[in-house]
């Protein structure tokens, strides 16, 4: 697998290069393959990088999504970070997320039980693609294993940020496992 990594890296790299034929500046960040550092440890490497707002979004997902319109749900709200959501469609429930009217959000779920299922009622899922402002770096320790649903949700929602859901019913498909991957190459946006 680390190979297969090691070769998506560098056709990434090859494909964007800087960025500039695409009208875009890209830097880069890597990870040491013998030391992850998790869904958020990673983007730590790129803090001194990051203007904001920045968007992240993990590589296994395939969706349809505005980004437009996110980013001006994000604005808007004055968010420290706003979460892309969806409806479960015929999948595996990973996680959950609750939010108010306003699209505030109270509850993140990160792999919940049967029972959490059974009493959260209507949910969305984590679509796993976020925009955020520099402030969310105060809850991602440099160097360090961390997660978002684990450790980072968990904690900015105690500490009452300002964090918002995008709800949509657009369509996540995982594409992390060869099953899913071939079920992927069906889908047509």
């Amino acid at each position: 697998a680390k190979e297969a990594i090691k070769n998506v890296t560098a056709i990434i790299k090859k494909y964007f290069g800087d960025g500039s034929s695409f009208g875009i500046k890209i830097q880069y960040t890597w990870e040491n393959e013998n030391r992850p550092l998790g869904t958020a440890g990673g983007i730590g490497l790129a803090r001194s990088k990051l203007t904001c707002p920045f968007a992240v979004t993990c590589g296994d997902a395939l969706r349809t999504l505005n980004v437009d319109k996110i980013l001006d749900l994000h604005r808007q709200k004055g968010a420290l970070a706003t979460l892309a959501l969806h409806k479960p469609k015929n999948e595996k429930i990973t996680s959950f997320v609750k939010f108010n009217k306003n699209l505030r959000i109270n509850r993140f779920v990160e792999r919940p039980t049967q029972e959490q299922l059974a009493m959260a009622g209507e949910v969305y899922m984590n679509s796993s693609f976020y925009v955020f402002e520099s402030g969310v770096f105060n809850y991602i320790p440099k160097a360090q294993r961390v997660d978002f649903g684990y450790d980072i949700w968990p904690k900015v929602l105690e500490n009452r940020e300002r964090v918002f859901a995008y709800p949509t019913n657009d369509r996540v498909i995982d594409v992390g496992t060869p099953e899913k991957l071939e079920e992927a190459q069906q889908w047509r946006v």
